[in-house]
């Protein structure tokens, strides 16, 4: 498999994946929401007024993200630019799970191993999307 195959396949990856969980934060009610986020994130806060608007706020970002993937993966020639964001968010992402990772510990009882699972699935993100990545060449 080519390098640019791989790299198609992880931006759709990555494109369904943010999609999915945007929408969910979107349009699903309260109690779906806390059930899909302890699947997805091993964690999920009740889900208050307040945390539910920040959650269906914040999903918009999440869209835009995925579609901005999937965008990347369907035309990585002519999109390669963005790729150095995708890669540099998903860094960002780590070291936020870094920084949460007591917290997500102590406060959502997520285990150690889940949270090492979730910084290591995230540089493996990173690192295969650099790796993989469309070059200009000459």
């Amino acid at each position: 498999m080519k390098k640019q195959d791989i790299f198609r396949i992880l931006m759709m990856i990555i494109a369904v994946y943010h999609v999915s969980l945007g929408l969910v934060a979107l349009f699903l009610p309260a109690e779906l929401q806390t059930e899909v986020f302890r699947l997805a994130f091993g964690a999920g806060p009740e889900m208050s007024p307040d945390v539910l608007l920040a959650a269906r706020f914040t999903s918009s970002y999440v869209i835009a993200f995925g579609l901005l993937a999937g965008l990347t993966g369907l035309k990585p020639d002519a999109l390669s630019s963005v790729v150095p964001l995708i890669t540099g968010l998903f860094g960002l992402r780590m070291v936020n799970r870094l920084f949460v990772f007591g917290t997500l510990s102590e406060q959502y009882g997520v285990s150690t191993a889940r949270n090492v699972t979730g910084v290591l699935l995230l540089l493996i993100l990173c690192a295969s999307t650099w790796l993989t990545r469309p070059r200009k060449e000459g």
